[in-house]
């Protein structure tokens, strides 16, 4: 049996995944047998590292090349997590598909595989009510940032299952994590053609945030979304983390 395990806290760090996507990728390649993704000594979730397991699970499942099974978390409190946020509404695991209640503080797990326009008009209405930020600004951040970045996976990461997205606020903290991941070729490979003196995964991410740079022709607010979520960060003391491949980018307020 091959073994897909999760760290106890499933937060925002990708070292914190080096042995789960090693393991991921044994799996994602094996020819038959079984594969456990073990879920039991998580002790914390956020957006991110959700997003992940949902994408690492759903690829591994949609091969149909070997038996998968999943051991839920013993946190009961994670647990809930999981069941508010959609994650075994995209599964049936046991039999049955289990219905989370919802939170109000948390947008659920989504698929997307083309642009969903009600589901960014749901989270701009969401930000509305549960952040200070102006009905302007949400609709600038969801109508374009937001999307682009969506739009940006759809047409140029030849990800096989499109991205996974969700969010989460924490009252306590004051703090928002909306969190979107995709299995595609990644940034590099879809700037070289055009940008061909590229040569890392870390030069193509600090491109790519920058204003009119894109891989595709100009159109479609294309060249635009990354740059003005790196601005729209910087005006209200938010943090963006890209990765992709050997590249793990992050930008703070400063």
């Amino acid at each position: 049996m091959l073994r897909v395990e999760f760290p106890s806290q499933c937060a925002n760090r990708i070292l914190d995944y080096r042995k789960t996507l090693d393991q991921y990728r044994a799996a994602a390649n094996a020819e038959g047998g079984e594969v456990l993704f073990d879920c039991t000594n998580v002790c914390f979730f956020r957006p991110f590292g959700l997003s992940l397991l949902t994408i690492l699970l759903f690829d591994v499942i949609r091969r149909e090349r070997c038996t998968v099974s999943f051991n839920r978390p013993s946190n009961s409190t994670v647990e809930r997590y999981l069941e508010d946020q959609g994650f075994y509404s995209e599964f049936l695991f046991a039999g049955k598909i289990v219905q989370g209640s919802g939170r109000s503080t948390g947008v659920k797990l989504k698929r997307l595989e083309m642009y969903d326009g009600s589901y960014f008009d749901n989270i701009a209405q969401w930000l509305a009510v549960n952040t200070s930020l102006s009905p302007d600004t949400v609709q600038t951040v969801v109508t374009v940032s937001l999307a682009e970045v969506v739009n940006n996976v759809i047409d140029h990461s030849d990800s096989a299952v499109g991205c996974y997205v969700c969010a989460q606020y924490y009252p306590a903290e004051e703090r928002l994590f909306f969190s979107i991941v995709d299995l595609g070729v990644g940034i590099l490979a879809t700037l070289r053609e055009k940008y061909p003196a590229l040569k890392s995964s870390p030069e193509a991410i600090s491109l790519a945030v920058q204003s009119g740079v894109s891989g595709k022709p100009i159109g479609r607010n294309a060249g635009v979304g990354l740059w003005l979520l790196t601005d729209f960060l910087k005006q209200y003391g938010g943090q963006l983390q890209i990765v992709s491949f050997e590249g793990d980018w992050t930008q703070n307020s400063e």
